[in-house]
């Protein structure tokens, strides 16, 4: 994943290290910047960039049975454990969108868990199955939500606000409608 500047990335040696490399254009090489090491050892999955918090959020890959989150701060290297996903099944990805993380895997659900701040996972939210079987890889772009799941299959899925959401923006159309309008002479 890159935040514009950097790839982050891991390896099969050290599986639960983070690295950040600098890119080099003239030479098309990579530049080991600085790396970190997830405290809870496992293989990192599901590495996403939060370009509002400028942290990388993933998970270790658990044991079948729970998954440890993590959140790094790119501009400290500072490792942070979230919190834990109990459900069962392997884990893929965990995306961070707004206040929330969104969990995907063998499951076929998507696990939405609120965050009361950016390394501190709150309550389970949401669990919605997806239809698509084993789900490998989520990302969103544009307010579409892709997923890459078992059989090579890739869906989009749009993205409308929470029913809160929507009743200030019907209270704003209507507002707008029926608003006081200036006369001009």
């Amino acid at each position: 994943v890159t935040d514009g500047t950097y790839i982050y990335a891991n390896d099969d040696g050290a599986k639960n290290r983070i690295h950040a490399y600098s890119v080099s254009t003239a030479l098309f090489g990579l530049t080991e910047t600085w790396s970190v090491d997830l405290s809870g050892g496992g293989r990192v999955r599901g590495l996403t960039y939060d370009p509002d918090s400028g942290y990388l959020y993933m998970h270790n890959g658990g044991d079948g049975s729970s998954t440890s989150f993590y959140a790094v701060d790119t501009a400290t290297q500072t490792v942070y454990e979230v919190g834990t996903h109990t459900e069962g099944g392997t884990v893929y990805q965990a995306l961070r969108y707004g206040d929330e993380l969104l969990v995907f895997g063998t499951s076929d659900n998507m696990t939405a868990y609120s965050l009361t701040d950016d390394t501190t996972l709150g309550a389970m939210t949401s669990q919605t199955g997806l239809g698509l079987g084993d789900i490998y890889g989520a990302a969103i772009y544009d307010d579409i939500l892709f997923i890459a799941s078992a059989g090579g299959k890739l869906s989009g899925f749009q993205i409308v606000p929470e029913p809160g959401s929507m009743l200030l923006l019907i209270l704003g159309s209507v507002w707008l409608l029926f608003r006081p309008r200036r006369h001009h002479r």
